[in-house]
């Protein structure tokens, strides 16, 4: 009888452990992708917030005045906490200063005779362009006479301001005049710009030119000065009205105020108008735009009422400026 073949030719020779290594390191290398998908897709919500962080503190402020479009041909913010510029337009121009020029003739008398000092009106003050209501002999206490000068914005208190402060400087050891101090208090405080021909700011030779030159830049930072050093002499341009009684006793004089956002510009620290025809509309103004936080906002060259309309925008937009800057410290 043959043999039975039949289960010599099906038997398979024992296999060795290594064949099936392949099979082995594939499935694993499935296994890790899928856990590794599974990983991310299902992160917890809460390990994620580094990156976001990230990205909003290095996304840019927006620009509170990239909107505002002035008539004005010079204009300059300055924060006056810190320093530094919030926003400039042909900062550096040297343009006609008309009236605000009366800041730096205010800021001379001070720092030359004593608040209490008695100032008499002459004809002279008096043949000054514009009439506030003074008469020739009254005697004003020099605190008042400055109040009076800068609410109104008064031709014939500058007038008289600086003939009293030039008479004490020219017996003084270095003789100069009301207009030399005012220049050199300029140079003192590094107003590049700006030079002063009389002590009201009107123009001179028949209207041909203007009495003072200034940058917007300069004033900013010579109404930063004063506002530091000798606040006393702008407190009362914050008043839509202002009334005083001379020295010599008579009529109460009354004045308004001809900066029209006296009432208007929230916690307003001070504020000062021009107006010629050869400088337009000026304006300066001080606010404050936090706890002791003041801003100083000035545009040169607009018209009468456009430099209303300018200095709304730029305080506006600055009001706007600070919240934003606090909110990211």
């Amino acid at each position: 009888m043959e043999p039975d073949t039949t289960y010599i030719n099906t038997k398979r020779p024992p296999e060795s452990p290594w064949a099936r290594m392949p099979f082995f390191f594939g499935a694993l290398a499935l296994v890790l992708v899928v856990g590794l998908v599974l990983f991310f897709t299902l992160r917890a919500p809460n390990e994620m917030p580094e990156n976001t962080e990230t990205v909003a503190t290095t996304t840019p402020l927006r620009d509170t005045y990239s909107t505002i479009t002035l008539e004005a041909k010079a204009a300059y913010v300055l924060d006056a906490a810190t320093g530094k510029m919030l926003f400039a337009l042909h900062e550096e121009d040297q343009l006609p200063l008309a009236s605000l020029t009366k800041v730096m003739t205010a800021l001379v008398a001070e720092e030359h005779l004593p608040s209490a000092a008695p100032i008499t009106i002459t004809e002279h003050a008096l043949a000054s362009d514009g009439e506030t209501g003074f008469k020739v002999g009254e005697s004003w206490r020099l605190s008042d006479l400055l109040s009076l000068m800068l609410v109104a914005s008064s031709n014939d208190g500058a007038a008289a301001v600086g003939d009293a402060v030039g008479n004490v400087l020219s017996r003084g050891t270095h003789p100069m005049s009301m207009v030399d101090a005012m220049n050199a208090k300029a140079r003192e405080l590094a107003l590049s710009q700006t030079y002063f021909l009389n002590e009201t700011g009107l123009d001179i030779n028949s209207e041909q030119y203007p009495g003072a030159y200034g940058s917007a830049k300069d004033i900013a930072h010579l109404f930063a000065y004063a506002l530091r050093e000798v606040p006393e002499i702008l407190e009362q341009t914050r008043e839509m009205s202002l009334s005083a009684m001379p020295l010599s006793g008579g009529n109460i004089l009354e004045v308004e105020n001809t900066n029209d956002l006296a009432g208007e510009i929230p916690f307003l620290l001070a504020g000062k108008t021009g107006f010629t025809d050869n400088a337009g509309g000026n304006l300066v103004v001080a606010f404050d735009a936090g706890l002791n936080h003041p801003i100083v906002a000035v545009v040169l060259g607009s018209s009468r009422d456009g430099r209303f309309i300018d200095m709304r925008a730029l305080v506006d937009a600055s009001f706007e400026a600070v919240a934003l800057n606090s909110s990211t410290e």
